[in-house]
């Protein structure tokens, strides 16, 4: 049975090709388990949709209303890209030699859908310079001009030269000569790559029309998909169409054809017209008789500018964000409302709700912990994963450019330098490639679930009233280069070239036109007030706005004092997000955020709660922060293997004269800075053999490892060979700074046991919240447990001592302070000390730093914080002073006081918010003063 529906519908489609598709399904959905089923829709757009609606019509009918989820129902969902590819796969995979023989070259070929082919053409403009927002939907036009059928009098230069001819065209707007040259070059190097990429427009001219036919019905048992959705019952949803010219909505498909159309699709109408054909055509050579409905759409009204009554339009518009989603939570629950997510992202949720999860745009510091694979970031584990997805399709992408010398031909003939594909390049080119993608955080929030605007409407009956969330679409006012295009489209239109315009604007428009002209009471409701400025012309309020919610006072110094010193009921500081952000992390705060905290409540806030952070280009640099988490790793990996070989008691004795052996060869230049990593294993082996006989195997493979490790600890990533060498060299560095340091204590104390403890998680309960931390290492001497942290960075040359006492900074003004040191004393003489003295282990004696930055011994001291008297020990004086100090940074951080408090002066000096901080100003206005006064 073969059917065809032109349908009208107010929004995108319509039931009746839908319906019979579903009564034909279950007729026999319960006795023919076997009969294929398979749709397939020409825009992408319309897969989620349509697969929606046909699930919805089979569960209303079958299971009366009552949601099923227990399959898919068998029912296959096509693009035509898909459709394609598994053609081109089945195809290619086939055991047959004959059809192997005879099928195309191109078949087998990498398979590009029009997504990709985009995208390779984009990353061609930006090669050559071209860096604006324009640059994708030119490359969507240069895709579509790429396939014409030229007349033998017109080249693309000369088409598009000829739209800067203001007399003939009166709609034409100038382009530079610059992005001319690129468009150009862009479209012959797209000409050249495209032919050796498999595509659907090839796989339509080159094959389905003619060899292909033979193929099915000689070995339709060898080419098992093509044959199998041939044979079932497809439903073909076709591009929607624009009714621009006949006042009477066509019913039939003679009045169909006289209508003059435009199809809003990706893909030309020509070509997708015949590969409908050569499906059809195929069927018919094979004698199958199954169903075959083709649906088109049409949208009236859709160009007409007749000025809509705005009677029944209302605009809600919300004074400040949080109120904002406050309300949007009440419009859903209302049973007669309609809702639909227009042109708005859930993800901004974020800004005012902690907990709000759904799609969220990618930011810069989102990016800048990815680089540094900072692990303690909000939401690493589901954000870093998907960035990493993102950097391989689009080094995959990029990739597709396979003949830079060709580019630079091109390149050449249009007096354009090609960019060089390097890393600092590729790095700035991904970063300007994502910053419009959008990736999932936790579960999708309530109002993403909801439809999309263009969407279809899961319901047989109108509703009473239609709430859109978001404004009804953004600005789509294409630049002039995207119009020059399009002036090139008309031209070639005139001479009679089946091309199509782009119409994403006539899209939205007969869309909401459509629903407008229903009556139905349709509300917007939106975020801010400058979005009624991105309304459509047609759509522009005249009256009925209104306005919700408290707007929120404008940001200044003194309002940011108001607010961080307003008070509550219960007398304490209030900041309305900080409740919820302390509920969604369980009260649990890291020791390296607390410190944060000390050091200056509002930076913490600014940085940690709020996720602000100052915008510059160290993302495009190595960091040295995963330079050190690389280095915690080696350290860690090579003391368990020794330690665990050794013995703890026997680690110093051992080790001692192997690390002075180490250090004393590394000390010749040509063997430091060799590239070769066995010039490095020689020297560690020559020392082990030398002095460590007994234990020689398992010293050997502990030092290959960690000098393994140094050469290949970025085997796996995407980066510049002089980046990784330039990494490499900072760790050899850094680990011969560790074995000096590891000297250092193994001549120091003869009787100790090293290594007791590595990577220790440990949590400490203060003021009502948990703080949780990881101690890299523990020793125990004679004298009681020494703490030890490694870290990666340089110290300032005003902090020569450590202190772990804020009070202490007073009188140690040249002093270091060390939250971090202190908090892990804390929590692990609350638990973990025992009273056994001949294991070293019933008090801690000292809090060490390991600074590993530098190869200078005076630049980069070890320094220590030694607890005198019998040491630290819970509830000893030692305990006390440091519990009752920490208590009340605890409890101010509890109870939300974020008054900005900075612990030393100098901590204003480098930091990234002095700009609005109050305090900042205050310092800034005395010096100022002090100056004039002088």
């Amino acid at each position: 049975m073969k059917k065809e529906y032109v349908e009208n519908s107010m929004f995108l489609c319509n039931y009746k090709s839908l319906q019979l598709f579903v009564d034909e399904f279950i007729k026999h959905y319960k006795n023919d388990l076997n009969t294929q089923w398979s749709i397939v829709c020409e825009r992408k757009e319309d897969l989620v949709t349509i697969r929606n609606q046909v699930l919805f019509e089979i569960e209303k009918r079958l299971f009366d209303n009552k949601t099923n989820t227990k399959s898919f129902f068998g029912i296959s969902m096509y693009t035509l890209d898909n459709l394609a590819r598994n053609f081109c796969a089945s195809l290619s995979s086939t055991s047959s030699l004959k059809i192997k023989n005879e099928i195309p070259k191109f078949i087998s070929l990498p398979y590009l859908d029009v997504i990709n082919q985009e995208l390779l053409i984009e990353n061609i403009l930006k090669l050559y310079g071209y860096n604006s927002n324009d640059s994708l939907p030119i490359a969507k036009q240069i895709l579509s001009l790429i396939d014409i059928n030229w007349p033998e009098d017109y080249s693309f230069a000369k088409l598009l030269i000829s739209t800067q001819n203001k007399e003939n065209i009166k709609t034409v707007q100038e382009i530079n000569e610059i992005a001319l040259r690129q468009i150009l070059g862009s479209f012959q190097y797209g000409t050249y790559e495209l032919a050796n990429y498999s595509r659907l427009q090839s796989l339509v001219k080159d094959y389905l029309q003619g060899i292909f036919i033979d193929h099915l019905s000689e070995y339709s048992d060898k080419i098992v998909l093509p044959y199998q959705f041939l044979n079932g019952n497809i439903l073909w949803i076709s591009a929607p169409e624009l009714l621009n010219e006949l006042p009477i909505i066509a019913e039939s498909k003679k009045d169909y054809n006289s209508c003059n159309t435009i199809k809003p699709g990706n893909f030309q109408s020509f070509y997708v017209d015949e590969f409908k054909k050569s499906i059809l055509k195929a069927r018919n050579i094979l004698n199958i008789n199954n169903l075959f409905i083709s649906s088109r759409t049409i949208l009236k009204e859709a160009q007409n500018e007749i000025e809509l009554k705005h009677d029944h339009i209302s605009y809600y518009i919300s004074e400040n964000r949080h109120c904002f989603s406050e309300n949007s939570k009440n419009i859903l629950n209302d049973q007669n409302t309609f809702c639909i997510l227009a042109d708005f992202d859930p993800g901004k949720f974020k800004e005012s709700q902690p907990d709000a999860a759904g799609n969220y745009q990618i930011t810069k510091q989102m990016i800048s912990n990815w680089e540094m694979n900072n692990t303690n970031y909000t939401d690493a584990k589901e954000i870093f994963p998907q960035i990493d997805n993102l950097f391989e399709k689009f080094i995959e992408q990029l990739s597709l450019i396979g003949n830079e010398k060709k580019l630079n031909e091109i390149g050449k003939i249009y007096d354009l330098d090609v960019k060089q594909k390097n890393d600092e390049f590729i790095k700035h080119l991904f970063y300007k490639s994502i910053e419009n993608e959008k990736i999932q955080i936790g579960k999708p929030h309530p109002i993403s679930l909801y439809p999309k605007a263009l969407s279809y409407f899961s319901t047989n009956k109108l509703p009473q009233k239609i709430v859109s969330i978001g404004r009804a679409h953004a600005p789509t006012g294409s630049s002039f280069h995207v119009k020059v295009l399009n002036n090139a489209i008309s031209i070639l239109r005139k001479q009679g070239i089946s091309i199509d315009l782009p119409a994403s604007e006539i899209m939205y428009r007969g869309f909401w036109k459509n629903i407008a002209n229903l009556g139905i009471p349709l509300e917007f409701w939106l975020e801010n007030l400058s979005e009624i400025n991105d309304f459509p012309k047609y759509l522009i309020p005249k009256k009925n706005i209104f306005k919700f919610g408290i707007s929120f006072p404008e940001s200044s110094e003194s309002h940011l004092i108001e607010l961080l010193t307003q008070k509550t009921e219960n007398n304490n500081n209030i900041f309305p997000i900080w409740n919820e952000y302390l509920i969604q992390c369980n009260y649990k705060i890291s020791i390296t955020s607390f410190e944060k905290y000390v050091n200056c409540p509002l930076q913490f806030l600014l940085q940690d709660v709020l996720g602000i952070k100052q915008n510059d280009n160290s993302i495009l640099k190595t960091d040295h922060l995963e330079i050190g988490s690389k280095m915690h790793l080696i350290a860690e990996q090579f003391i368990t293997r020794i330690v665990t070989t050794l013995g703890n008691s026997n680690y110093s004795k051992t080790m001692l004269p192997i690390y002075e052996d180490i250090i004393f060869n590394l000390k010749n230049e040509n063997i430091f800075l060799s590239n070769n990593k066995s010039d490095w294993i020689k020297i560690f082996c020559n020392a082990i053999e030398k002095h460590g006989f007994l234990f020689e195997v398992f010293l050997k493979e502990a030092s290959i490892e960690a000098i393994d490790n140094l050469w290949n600890i970025n085997k796996n990533n995407e980066k510049s060979k002089f980046i990784l060498i330039q990494e490499r060299e900072i760790l050899k560095r850094t680990f011969y700074r560790f074995i000096q340091i590891e000297k250092k204590f193994a001549e120091d104390i003869d009787e100790k046991l090293t290594g007791i403890e590595r990577e220790r998680p440990i949590s400490l309960s203060l003021g009502g919240l948990v703080f949780s931390g990881k101690i890299d290492r523990i020793d125990a001497t004679q004298f009681g447990l020494r703490i030890i942290d490694y870290k990666t960075s340089n110290i300032p040359k005003t902090e020569k001592k450590l202190s772990i006492l804020p009070s202490e900074l007073i009188e140690m003004k040249s002093s270091k302070l060390s939250v971090q040191g202190a908090l892990y004393c804390l929590a692990w003489s609350q638990t973990k000390l025992v009273e056994e003295d001949d294991l070293f282990r019933n008090q801690i004696r000292s809090f060490s730093l390991y600074h590993l930055k530098n190869l200078d011994e005076k630049a980069n001291p070890i320094l220590n914080y030694e607890f005198g008297g019998d040491g630290l020990k819970k509830d000893n004086i030692h305990y006390q002073k440091l519990y009752n100090e920490y208590l009340v940074y605890a409890n101010n951080l509890k109870s939300g006081n974020f008054y900005p408090k900075p612990i030393k002066k100098n901590t204003c000096e480098f930091c990234d918010f002095k700009s609005i901080c109050p305090i900042s100003k205050k310092q800034n206005d005395e010096d100022n003063t002090d100056n004039n006064t002088n």
